[in-house]
């Protein structure tokens, strides 16, 4: 049960990010596609329902290097992401302040 809910917590919050990119113009428009009932990104489920099903075959070695490179990815990205931003925004208000410069 505790997997379940933990799987059913996953599929409703990863959909999420595609309806925020795609009301931000960063993704086509039919993801943004909700219920009206529940207001769910239906769009969004289906697709990453089917990004995982596909995934299904991969065996579990090969799915934990994939999850290894793509979180390594992302990481890198929120890295190269600081660092443009310090240097197209060097003045911008930032919230705290490293010591020692």
């Amino acid at each position: 049960m505790s997997a379940f809910g933990m799987f059913n917590a996953l599929v409703m919050s990863y959909s999420r990010l595609p309806l925020a990119m795609s009301l931000d113009g960063m993704l086509p428009k039919i993801f943004g596609k909700t219920t009206r009932r529940t207001n769910a990104p239906w769009v969004a489920i289906l697709v990453c329902a089917a990004c995982w099903a596909l995934c299904l075959g991969l065996g579990f070695s090969r799915l934990i290097t994939l999850d290894i490179m793509l979180y390594g990815t992302s990481l890198s990205l929120e890295f190269v992401a600081l660092a443009v931003l310090r240097i197209r925004e060097p003045n911008l208000k930032r919230e705290f302040k490293v010591p020692a410069g």
